[in-house]
């Protein structure tokens, strides 16, 4: 589900507590009888040229609220 909500989010939203943390959320029939997955990935520039992703957590929500909403699918 995790990598479903990454890669197909219903909702999109920069984390305005954490610079560089971005919310991707999906709705899961399946996921406690009906439940939004929320994964915080956060894009951390190393030393290098390296960009990297981290998952930093994922959690279920009835909605989310924080953030700015970067891109919604119609």
């Amino acid at each position: 589900m995790i990598g479903e909500a990454i890669r197909d989010p219903d909702q999109v939203r920069s984390d305005l507590r954490f610079p560089g943390t971005r919310l991707f959320s999906r709705w899961f029939d399946d996921l406690l009888k009906g439940k939004i997955l929320v994964v915080a990935d956060e894009l951390s520039a190393e030393h290098t040229s390296i960009t990297r992703h981290w998952i930093v957590t994922a959690y279920p929500a009835r909605r989310v609220t924080q953030g700015v909403v970067e891109w919604s699918r119609s």
